[in-house]
């Protein structure tokens, strides 16, 4: 009952921030939806799928919902602060910046390939995509200072995109795919689905700002196919679904897979609440990046800020190692922490969109693209100063 009460309180939240901000791709918006949905599917499942998952306590879902206003009062402030360009000042990337960022991607991808090769064998397992992800996820392998190129294919692909929806000639859209499937190569080779994501958002976001006939219609399209891609790679890497699997099977398994995926985050923090004995006070999970500069100076810093930010995993009573964007907030310094910080991302968020809706910019759309994805991946861990 307390669930489907917040629930409501969320839909009314959002539907005035879709009056209040009058774009769909609004991040106040965005964030909204995301937590929404993100209840709405909790409830859902452990009515279904999910009967035994640990239900949400009245504080957290309070806390949910405040992060949710926090948000949006951050994106209320950036609102005066609007700039008007003039169409002829759009600036336009030229097609010799983005061959040589193509050339970059390609010129180090057959390394990037091998090097996934030499970690496969390494392996001794006999699918390769599963061996790759085993040792990469729970071995020492690691792809050094090729990984960095994962995000730059996507930027590359992103710079494509823009200027093949401005322009849309043949030798524009002819780029954009071919830096789209070295984007892919990339990413599959990684063996993390979230990167596919960070695409995905990339390219609803800047056909939301491009295209005129960008419709709600296509982005349920995208969303469907976002689901199916997946579900697919779990059937690849063998997570929780398997090839020779009978359909039924396959499909009650990638379903209950699904939504342990999508939901069980929020019940992991429920557990994190309910079970840390005590609030850390010493920024080692948030601000990890300032005490790195901060031992780069000589400063002497406590030893566990070095521990690795993957956590643990908990039961609850399905398995996982997720805990959503809350949990290194709350870890370091409470309950209040996380909104203070919601309200400068409101702000952040807000300003970067406003900046890229009025100018049309491209490095404006690439960024306020990028900064969507940790929107979206809020519900699951923080993307903001954990990895900063």
């Amino acid at each position: 009952m307390i669930g489907l009460i917040f629930l409501f309180i969320n839909i009314l939240i959002l539907s005035f921030y879709l009056k209040l901000f009058k774009f769909i791709a609004a991040p106040a918006v965005v964030f909204s939806m995301v937590w929404t949905s993100g209840i709405l599917l909790h409830i859902l499942f452990s009515y279904t799928l999910l009967p035994d998952i640990f239900p949400l306590s009245a504080s957290v879902y309070l806390l949910f919902t405040i992060g949710v206003l926090a948000f949006g009062m951050g994106a209320f402030l950036a609102q005066p602060i609007e700039i008007h360009w003039q169409s002829d000042s759009i600036p336009s990337i030229t097609l010799s910046l983005r061959v040589l960022l193509l050339f970059m991607v390609l010129a180090v991808l057959p390394f990037y390939v091998k090097k996934a090769i030499d970690i496969v064998i390494a392996s001794e397992i006999e699918n390769f995509l599963v061996g790759l992800r085993w040792e990469l996820n729970y071995g020492d392998a690691d792809y050094g200072w090729y990984k960095y190129f994962i995000l730059l294919s996507i930027v590359t692909y992103a710079v494509c995109l823009i200027e093949s929806i401005k322009m849309p000639n043949l030798v524009n859209r002819l780029i954009t795919i071919i830096a789209l499937l070295v984007t892919l190569v990339y990413v599959v080779l990684f063996t993390g689905r979230t990167f596919f994501l960070m695409i995905l958002v990339v390219y609803i976001f800047s056909k939301y700002i491009l295209s005129a006939i960008f419709s709600i219609r296509k982005l349920a399209f995208f969303l469907v196919l976002a689901l199916f891609v997946f579900i697919v790679f779990g059937l690849f890497f063998n997570n929780g679904v398997y090839i020779e699997d009978s359909f039924q099977v396959y499909v009650r398994s990638s379903s209950e897979f699904t939504a342990i995926y999508l939901e069980l985050s929020l019940s992991a923090f429920q557990y994190e609440v309910e079970n840390m004995s005590e609030v850390g006070f010493n920024g080692v999970n948030s601000l990890r990046f300032f005490y790195v500069i901060g031992e780069k100076l000589g400063f002497a810093l406590p030893p566990n800020f070095k521990t690795s930010l993957v956590q643990e995993f908990v039961y609850v009573p399905y398995e996982t190692n997720v805990f959503t964007f809350y949990s290194p907030y709350f870890r370091d310094f409470g309950f209040i922490y996380p909104i203070l910080c919601l309200i400068l991302f409101g702000f952040i968020h807000a300003k970067a969109f406003i900046i890229a809706k009025s100018s049309l910019n491209p490095k404006m759309i690439i960024y306020c693209g990028l900064l969507m994805y940790p929107i979206v991946m809020s519900i699951f861990s923080d993307q903001y100063f954990s990895l900063f």
